[in-house]
């Protein structure tokens, strides 16, 4: 590992395939962190030896810096010096870093995951982090930089969440190819990262291959039923009668509600309640509650499993 660039806003550093001339690939990784976020990727790119290099942005200001601008720059001087070409990837704000930078640095391909598109207050209409948002000096008009950008960008997001939709379908005029994967969530970096074709995909952009969309599009549609969480997001919106096809799978969730996290047991809550199975809806209910870390207990919670309690109590 080498540091590439340090300083209040960002933290650059590589892996040691990037300088060791020792890699079969011509192309070089740069990864940009979410939000709060660690290097993005580093296991998965150093493990298969691909050189790479990992940024990490210590403020919340959406990569709006200088420093920014000077990480980039080292980069591309790097890269010129050892032949590489420039594959970017990142997730939520490493997404937006990948929509809006893989130009500037002149990149062969990029992966964006759920990134958010458009975040100045007055263009756009997520405000979850308007705290954040409202006191960035942009360094750029957003719009026209996602018009413009001619670099071909895969990006991965959940159609069914509505504010990752607004964002990829913000993405008017550039080179996108927009990839649905329904019910993963804003965390389709999760569900992706266990999947061997995404890890297959992947490898392909760095060995040159292209990618077959159709295919890519078909499969990523479906990749909800290889991931538990994402799986149990989609059951919740079905049928009764729907549910009752899954019982078997959903029984065998249920036997182990220990593992679940406070969402997957209020997932699993909304899918035994619509299908009247109250006892084992109550159970994980109060699991979800228990389960949340914070202290804060969000009301979304509670006013579910107040519902649930009473349709529970009609039945004694």
């Amino acid at each position: 590992m080498m540091t590439i660039h340090e300083c209040d806003d960002i933290l650059a550093f590589s892996n040691s395939f990037t300088f060791q001339n020792i890699s079969n690939y011509k192309y070089l990784a740069v990864t940009f962190s979410a939000r709060n976020g660690a290097a993005f990727g580093y296991n998965y790119f150093t493990s298969r030896s691909i050189p790479a290099i990992f940024i990490s942005c210590k403020k919340n200001n959406w990569w709006h810096s200088e420093a920014t601008i000077k990480v980039l720059d080292i980069i591309k001087e790097i890269a010129n010096k050892s032949g590489y070409e420039i594959i970017t990837y990142g997730s939520s704000m490493g997404g937006y870093a990948c929509i809006h930078f893989s130009q500037y640095l002149q990149s062969s391909k990029s992966v964006a995951i759920a990134p958010q598109s458009i975040l100045e207050p007055k263009k756009t209409i997520d405000n979850r982090w308007d705290q954040e948002t409202s006191s960035i000096s942009y360094l750029f008009d957003e719009e026209i930089r996602i018009s413009k950008n001619k670099v071909l960008t895969y990006v991965f997001f959940d159609n069914f969440d509505a504010l990752d939709k607004y964002h990829a379908e913000s993405l008017i005029g550039g080179n996108f190819k927009l990839i649905q994967c329904p019910y993963c969530t804003h965390s389709v970096a999760r569900s992706l990262s266990k999947d061997n074709l995404f890890s297959s995909f992947l490898l392909s952009l760095f060995r040159g291959e292209e990618a077959n969309d159709a295919e890519m599009e078909k499969y990523f549609s479906e990749i909800y039923k290889n991931d538990r969480k994402a799986f149990l997001n989609s059951i919740r919106t079905r049928t009764p009668e729907e549910i009752q096809h899954e019982l078997e799978i959903l029984n065998e969730i249920y036997a182990r509600k220990e593992s679940l996290d406070f969402e997957e047991s209020y997932m699993l809550a909304e899918a035994f309640y619509k299908a009247n199975y109250l006892s084992q809806s109550l159970t994980v209910s109060l699991d979800s509650i228990t389960n949340y870390k914070k202290k804060a207990i969000p009301e979304y919670l509670i006013l579910k499993h107040a519902l649930i309690l009473r349709a529970y109590m009609r039945t004694q």
